[in-house]
């Protein structure tokens, strides 16, 4: 009965780490293409970069201005 439970709870948890993984593999594909054919990122990966480096540049700005006006 306990074997029964375990094994149950190891289907369980096997296919949900499946899941997450393939969820995880699909949305990496959006962004960004390995292999021999198509290596590197994607147009909406170089846009999500671009964004993400504005963003970052516009905190450091924030946080320089705060610090200057005191």
């Amino acid at each position: 009965m306990v074997s029964k439970i375990l094994e149950t709870l190891t289907d369980l948890l096997t296919g949900f780490i499946t899941m997450l993984k393939d969820t995880f593999s699909g949305v990496i594909s959006i962004f960004y293409e390995g292999g021999p054919d198509g290596e590197g990122f994607t147009v909406l990966g170089v846009f999500l970069l671009i964004g993400l480096v504005l963003s970052l540049i516009w905190i450091v700005f924030k946080v320089i201005r705060k610090i200057v006006k005191g």
